[in-house]
């Protein structure tokens, strides 16, 4: 292996577009992220039309409302923008605006295509996302008077109590129709490179659609609607779809995949009857073309197709694609990359040694990571010979082992590239350190984890860090017909702060997997298992699972102290394997 310290790697406008006047507009507006959350307690996220959804954990907890509320905003945005064709043509733009960011062409068609749908896109993330959390329940807003504007625009365009469940898919429908506007094509034909093609012009936008529907939908149009709603329901879908007072429990179970065909059903009525009423006023709400869609977006960037829209999974079954739509948020655990440099596990076997997180582990341990040399790139913020060097061998693993932090939180990384040149720094140690080893998803193919199999079975300790689709392994599970064994809890990561976190059994991986995630997150996997995979046994609460406390704990605490952001897929590419 080349030395990564080597000296050889020292050596390094907007156009005059008006502004939709109808529906109120809360005030200034950064065109490049929306931040939700005014109070420093809550948790700020923003929506990032190439890398997706952020949520801020830095700050505030990830179990309370506030990042609740926040996680389920970003989602919604991300709906819009991967169901719809003004949304895809926003994300398109966007792309070409990151590869040519001196060119203030796209910089000023993505700020102005943001801007002519901002409206639509917070008022329907506000307006879902509380009713998904909170029920209707607009207190959750109170600080944020920007955000309440957002969801009494949408919330007053219903006539229908805000925590019903028909008056949330109702909103989702007004919003994707605002945003259907036929676009893709005269984009593609016109060419990218135009800027005419990205023109939407004014009366066509979504923000003026929304004012349009405003006028139009009156409490007549929308008491028809809602009477042929409810005319499909059975009595007791009534009562859980159409609530007389907010329930939890009736809210959740509306999502159960009981109820798919009825929420399908409803949708076609409320769009159907929408649909009518905007092309008889001239505005035409044709379905996403598809096939444009993909055309576009596979020129520019395959891995912008989100699965279970395009149903380009893999081959993975449409449940199954859902659950990877859901894990597409960055979850921020700190302000910034965890600062490292890299040495050679060989040449610095002195600089091997334990640390503790608390008394339980005393008189210490030794932590060692393994992965991808891109996982390490990503994950640390390193010298830039450093990254380059881990990026260069990508897709080879390596362990880490990491010495005691400097006084300034820098961490020093030992590298090596086999499992014998870790043990045999471990055993200069005294008997009492415990080996803690921490290995990510990606590296799991059989013919990179052979390689460490030695480390693996002679550790103290070990966990597996899920950082590759969630639906791909889903689906080997399915595959292998694996039984599957799940817990769940929340872990605390500061004073009033916690994460989600579930971790997953099989009988062929029987170290725990560690998914470090929202509350959402959590609630669809175990949604998922519920329905979707019967066999799966719950063993939150069990005490047979507590026999893994130390190495999820140790395997969840490491990985909270190096960090920055969790994020799936982080890989995007399993390494080619013959076998795997």
């Amino acid at each position: 292996m080349e030395n990564p310290d080597n000296d050889h790697f020292r050596e390094s406008g907007d156009d005059d577009q008006e502004e939709s006047d109808s529906i109120d507009d809360p005030g200034e507006y950064d065109p490049i992220a929306e931040l939700y959350g005014a109070d420093p307690d809550e948790a700020p996220g923003f929506h990032d039309l190439i890398w997706g959804s952020t949520v801020d954990l830095s700050a505030a907890s990830m179990v309370g409302m506030s990042a609740q509320v926040t996680s389920a905003h970003e989602d919604a945005h991300k709906y819009l923008n991967d169901s719809t064709e003004y949304g895809i043509m926003l994300k398109a733009a966007a792309l070409l605006h990151s590869r040519q960011v001196d060119n203030p062409k796209y910089e000023a068609i993505v700020g102005r295509l943001r801007r002519s749908s901002r409206n639509v896109h917070e008022g329907y993330a506000t307006f879902a996302s509380v009713c998904d959390v909170a029920l209707g329940d607009k207190a959750v807003l109170i600080g944020s008077p920007e955000y309440l504007t957002w969801f009494e625009n949408f919330s007053t365009l219903v006539p229908a109590p805000d925590h019903w469940r028909l008056k949330h898919i109702s909103a989702g429908v007004v919003a994707e129709m605002c945003m259907r506007v036929p676009c893709l094509q005269y984009l593609i034909d016109g060419g990218i490179d135009r800027e005419e093609s990205w023109h939407v012009s004014f009366d066509k936008t979504p923000d003026r659609r929304f004012a349009e529907l405003h006028a139009l939908a009156s409490s007549t149009f929308w008491y028809g609607v809602l009477q042929e709603c409810r005319s499909r329901m059975s009595a007791e879908q009534v009562r859980i779809f159409c609530p007389e007072e907010p329930e939890r429990q009736s809210f959740d179970f509306t999502y159960s995949p009981d109820h798919d065909d009825l929420v399908s059903e409803l949708y076609l009525v409320i769009s159907s009857h929408l649909q009518a009423l905007m092309e008889r006023h001239g505005m035409a709400a044709p379905s996403l073309n598809r096939a444009a869609a993909v055309a576009l977006l596979e020129r520019l960037a395959p891995s912008a197709l989100d699965p279970a829209i395009f149903e380009r999974g893999a081959g993975l079954e449409p449940e199954v694609s859902v659950v990877d739509s859901y894990f597409q948020h960055n979850i921020v655990l700190r302000p910034t990359k965890v600062s490292a440099r890299l040495l050679s596990l060989r040449e610095h076997v002195d600089l091997v040694a334990p640390f503790t997180f608390d008394e339980r582990d005393e008189p210490g341990i030794c932590h060692v990571l393994v992965g991808l040399g891109q996982y390490f790139g990503r994950r640390f913020s390193l010298p830039t010979h450093q990254a380059l060097w881990l990026f260069a061998h990508a897709d080879e693993t390596f362990a880490v082992a990491l010495g005691v932090p400097d006084s300034d939180g820098t961490h020093t990384l030992l590298l090596a590239d086999s499992s014998d040149q870790v043990v045999e720094a471990v055993n200069t140690l005294d008997n009492s350190v415990r080996l803690n080893v921490s290995v990510a998803s990606s590296s799991m193919v059989p013919r990179l984890h052979d390689k460490w199999r030695p480390l693996l079975e002679g550790c103290d300790h070990k966990s597996i860090l899920q950082d590759f689709s969630l639906g791909q392994l889903l689906a080997a599970f399915k595959k292998g017909n694996e039984r599957v064994t799940y817990w769940r809890n929340v872990m605390k990561v500061g004073p009033g702060r916690g994460i989600s976190v579930v971790v997953i059994k099989t009988d062929r991986i029987t170290a725990p997997n560690i998914i470090i995630c929202t509350k959402t997150q959590s609630k669809v996997l175990e949604n998922y298992f519920d329905y979707h995979y019967p066999d799966a046994t719950d063993a939150t609460g069990d005490a047979a699972f507590a026999l893994d406390e130390d190495s999820i704990r140790l395997g969840f605490l490491i990985n909270l102290e190096t960090l920055h952001a969790v994020k799936y897929p982080w890989i995007t590419a399993l390494p080619e394997t013959d076998n795997s």
